[in-house]
């Protein structure tokens, strides 16, 4: 990413080398999650029966499938958050790999977000969701796989980190965990199942920081915590993730104002009317531009940030 002017250029370079690695994680779980614990039985069973039985499980299928067709914002904002500091993302393997545990987390929360019991979605990225294609029961396992699997990437990245790395790494993947579970995305599904209580304006913008700012801030704090900024680097990096991921919201509500409303969704469009959404979204994008400017090198991110809270779809 190093030397490039324009963030589509350094997302297309970006996106390349992150998808071949996540492929790679998932190559190394094909045939061998199927392997007996048992050396006994897994001698009578052969390498091409594994293959078969794994091929009719469609488990690794459902993984690729669940995972790939998104637009890695969330792993591009994290690169981005390295570089403002005027470092190349692209040199470190561990941002890579804790970037995927990122992306793994946010994927693994679509799949069971869109479950029946949840928000009972057909469509995911203008295909049919995960439990639509692969049938309930395994788009539960599917989900609960690609959580372990973000913890068993970033955990490979701590162990493979150099030494002066290491306590980065740690603090990397505590800022992600603790984001995507109760206290941040996971809190934030929660409250998302009680419309009684997000009828109540403050606890509809806290159902939105949590749901989805929590993975903004995550992603932009943990990457200057590896590149080694200092904490007030940290908690601007970090208030300009939740800033920037309440506009990327309000713009989806303005996108699907009309189908939340056919849903009976709550959404912040409820209490500010589209005309008060648009000018609210104005506001966020602007306090997340100006949280940039003490960074060394904030053109990438900040046109990535303009470029999402402005596009068309």
């Amino acid at each position: 990413m190093a030397g490039w002017t324009d963030w589509k250029d350094a997302h297309g370079d970006f996106t390349w080398t992150f998808d071949r690695r996540l492929q790679a994680a998932f190559s190394r779980l094909e045939p061998a999650w199927l392997s007996s614990f048992d050396e006994v039985t897994g001698e009578r069973i052969s390498e091409e029966e594994i293959r078969l039985m794994g091929r009719q499980l469609e488990m690794g299928e459902a993984y690729t499938y669940a995972s790939f067709g998104g637009k890695r914002v969330r792993p591009f904002l994290m690169a981005l958050a390295y570089g403002l500091l005027g470092a190349d993302p692209m040199d470190r393997p561990a941002l890579l790999d804790l970037a995927i545990s990122l992306e793994l987390i946010h994927s693994y929360s679509l799949v069971h977000d869109d479950l029946p019991a949840m928000d009972n979605d057909q469509l995911r990225r203008g295909q049919a969701t995960c439990h639509v294609r692969f049938g309930e029961d395994r788009a539960i396992l599917v989900g609960d796989g690609l959580l372990n699997l973000s913890m068993e990437v970033a955990l490979e990245a701590l162990l493979e980190a150099p030494h002066e790395e290491k306590e980065r790494v740690t603090r990397a993947m505590e800022v992600l965990y603790r984001l995507s579970g109760l206290h941040g995305m996971v809190g934030g599904q929660a409250l998302d199942l009680r419309p009684d209580l997000i009828q109540d304006p403050d606890w509809a913008r806290i159902m939105v920081e949590k749901k989805t700012c929590a993975l903004f801030m995550a992603a932009c704090k943990m990457g200057i915590i590896l590149a080694g900024g200092d904490s007030r680097e940290e908690d601007r990096a970090e208030a300009f993730g939740y800033h920037l991921g309440m506009a990327y919201q309000m713009k989806d509500d303005v996108f699907d104002q009309a189908e939340d409303r056919a849903n009976q969704k709550r959404t912040l469009a409820d209490d500010l009317g589209l005309e008060g959404l648009e000018l609210a979204l104005k506001e966020e994008t602007e306090k997340a531009l100006a949280l940039l400017e003490d960074f060394d090198r904030p053109g990438l991110m900040r046109d990535f940030a303009r470029a999402l809270v402005e596009r068309k779809k």
